[in-house]
């Protein structure tokens, strides 16, 4: 994409909302919308001609344009909270009463307890297993995790395809530097498919980083393989190896989506690809979406 198809920081936030499959369209109107608001002569003709670009009705030029000036914001179906599950208010106190630390086998079986002596029919084990993600992601995850270290460097596979180019789509991936105690990303990269060694060492290459305890999981054959574990000893010469599932230290800090996507046990299948999004563009909206969860001072 050229400079014109550029996003700003209002166009990220706006993207950050919407549903991958629609990133590149949404980029390409919005870069139309920007080249409409910069011109003097904005007559019904004019946003007539632009609509057409953008592939859309006037109507919604207009309300697209408005939207991204900032006069007006676009609004979501929100759920009432007459519609709110009344689980969740158990699941919450099964929580808080097994501890932060429990297992979800732990948490549910709390629940279930709760439930039966309130005569409620008890959760399901998906729904306990959504909630104590959500519910713990960002808490003391060094403790939950029970790793003896400052950082730990994780892999998740995302529900989202990426191109590069012309060339063929690969399931994207994050690699993130994971503040253990803080429950936050420090760094993260994306990347095609499986990341280099190479990218994934640099990560650990900061001072905040590199005068920690680092470490990996050896259930992970990337990012534990041999190359990966040399150059982080050498870097910061305080590996740490401990044993979690690929993507866990990052579901406990953003829990199981990052925005409208979602975090995955694996590489899905070539039947389940998605329609694949530019790598630019993955990046750009990837970058807007981890800003809650950054380490701040």
């Amino acid at each position: 994409m050229d400079h014109e198809d550029e996003i700003d920081a209002r166009g990220r936030a706006m993207l950050a909302d919407s549903h991958p499959g629609k990133w590149d369209e949404a980029r390409r109107r919005l870069a139309i919308v920007r080249r409409y608001l910069r011109q003097p002569d904005r007559s019904a003709a004019m946003a007539e001609q632009y609509a057409r670009q953008a592939g859309i009705g006037r109507s919604l030029f207009y309300w697209l344009a408005r939207t991204y000036a900032g006069s007006a914001k676009a609004s979501d179906d929100v759920a009432s909270m007459e519609d709110v599950d009344p689980s969740v208010n158990i699941m919450a106190r099964a929580v808080e009463s097994a501890g932060h630390s429990a297992s979800p086998a732990q948490i549910y079986r709390t629940a279930a307890e709760l439930s039966r002596v309130e005569g409620r029919a008890p959760p399901s084990r998906k729904s306990v297993r959504t909630h104590v993600a959500n519910t713990l992601a960002g808490g003391s995850i060094a403790e939950r995790m029970r790793l003896n270290a400052d950082f730990a460097i994780d892999r998740a596979v995302l529900d989202l395809d990426v191109r590069h180019g012309t060339g063929p789509s690969e399931a994207a991936q994050l690699v993130c530097v994971v503040d253990l105690r803080r429950g936050a990303i420090v760094r993260h990269r994306l990347s095609a498919g499986e990341p280099g060694t190479d990218q994934a060492a640099q990560m650990a290459d900061f001072d905040d980083i590199a005068s920690g305890r680092i470490a990996l999981s050896e259930s992970d054959p990337v990012l534990c393989s041999d190359p990966m574990r040399s150059a982080i000893a050498g870097s910061s010469g305080r590996l740490v190896v401990g044993r979690w599932h690929v993507g866990a230290a990052i579901r406990a800090v953003v829990g199981l989506r990052i925005g409208r996507v979602a975090l995955l046990a694996r590489v899905p299948g070539s039947a389940g690809r998605r329609e694949p999004v530019a790598f630019d563009t993955a990046c750009q909206v990837l970058d807007e979406l981890l800003l809650p969860y950054a380490v701040r001072d």
